[in-house]
């Protein structure tokens, strides 16, 4: 464990997300889920609204041909995310501090 601590802030906030993976191509493997958990690319952008707002951000999406779902729900202390075959929940203050210290841990 890093000497630096996670600085305490209320803004970490947890979420549960359930991730429907395209089926591949038969003789392809697909995605890899952490290409799509966290790569950048232009055309995929996760906005965050509030639940009673959600219905009429999908309609005006759908109005404008842009495509969009529901991937999950913010809120609580854990980062929960589930695919078709697999799991994971962590909690948010700890995936911080690996990403707080990223730099110092390697340095180190």
């Amino acid at each position: 464990m890093s000497q630096l601590l996670a600085r305490e802030t209320p803004r970490l906030i947890g979420a549960q997300l359930e991730i429907q993976l395209p089926v591949p191509a038969e003789g392809t493997s697909g995605p890899r889920l952490d290409a799509l958990l966290f790569g950048e690319t232009q055309n995929r952008v996760v906005i965050s609204v509030a639940p009673a707002d959600s219905g009429r951000v999908l309609k005006q999406c759908q109005i404008l041909g842009v495509p969009a779902i529901r991937i999950g729900t913010v809120g609580g202390e854990t980062l929960s995310v589930r695919t078709l075959d697999s799991e994971s929940s962590t909690p948010v203050a700890e995936l911080h501090d690996c990403w707080w210290n990223s730099i110092a841990r390697t340095m180190q």
